[in-house]
């Protein structure tokens, strides 16, 4: 199955003493401008079922993509989300110039989709378009034609396919110590989380009722950084049972792999257990 969309991205550019002349530049219209050097295809494959068993879709695949060229477009140029033409627009623009004379560039998509993956192809433009040849303002950093190609073929060359999902995980705990006792081994092992966080998390993820005295987030640590967990603690029987809950963040990779690990999962939960009974 083969699908095919067109990613634009418009740059528009202040050019002094332009004033009335309307922007006429899109794709494929005006006049074709080379871009010195290209960047080459990019080639993505991207599962199409995570380990998680959630479903990977062609538009999360897409908004990634696009994410990411928008991020390297950024440090030069303004961007918006033009949902008409269902495209990203980027502009290049001097405060004090009354209009703009367009250059504009397309990053077509090609995805081709099998059972267990997608084949994304991303093809780096060669050519843009504008209404006038080159530019340049006397006075302020200059722009040219050159410099905008160099820019657009960077971006085409470091754009990756980054596709986040977020897995819930939650357990029990029973222990044969008390409740004040095994609360206090988390707030002396582990970090709490800063209050503002807290309440934020709170509503996102929740273990039972956060009323109980005995209940707080913290920060876990994991070989890819700290993960939040809700901790809440109250007596059970002869001793006391932890019910904690967390979220593992990780993401589809346009390599064929994800950055899941079952044993990071593994080693928090037993975290959890560890620090329970310590």
């Amino acid at each position: 199955m083969r699908f095919i969309f067109a990613v634009v991205i418009v740059a528009s550019v202040a050019v002094a003493g332009c004033a009335g002349q309307a922007a006429k530049g899109q794709v494929g219209s005006g006049n074709a401008i080379s871009i010195a050097s290209p960047a080459k295809d990019r080639t993505f494959r991207v599962q199409k079922i995570t380990p998680t068993n959630k479903a990977v879709g062609r538009d999360a695949i897409i908004a990634s993509i696009q994410s990411s060229l928008r991020e390297d477009m950024l440090q030069d140029a303004t961007l918006v989300y033009n949902g008409q033409v269902g495209a990203f627009e980027a502009k290049w623009k001097w405060a004090l110039a009354l209009n703009y004379n367009v250059i504009a560039v397309s990053f077509p998509l090609v995805i081709e989709e099998s059972d267990t993956e997608y084949k994304v192809t991303l093809q780096c433009p060669k050519t843009m378009w504008s209404d006038i040849q080159d530019f340049s303002i006397t006075g302020i950093p200059k722009w040219n034609n050159e410099k905008i190609g160099t820019s657009v073929s960077n971006a085409c060359a470091s754009t990756a396919v980054l596709v986040p999902y977020t897995e819930e995980f939650k357990g029990e705990i029973n222990t044969a110590f008390n409740d004040v006792s095994v609360f206090s081994n988390y707030k002396r092992k582990l970090s709490p989380v800063p209050a503002t966080v807290w309440h934020a998390y709170r509503d996102e993820l929740k273990v039972t009722s956060l009323d109980i005295e005995k209940s707080q987030q913290f920060l876990v640590p994991s070989p890819r950084g700290n993960v939040i967990a809700s901790v809440v603690v109250f007596p059970y029987r002869n001793g006391s049972k932890v019910v904690y809950a967390f979220g593992y963040r990780y993401f589809v990779k346009g390599d064929g792999t994800t950055t899941y690990s079952q044993a990071e999962v593994d080693g928090i939960k037993k975290m959890m257990a560890d620090t329970a009974n310590d």
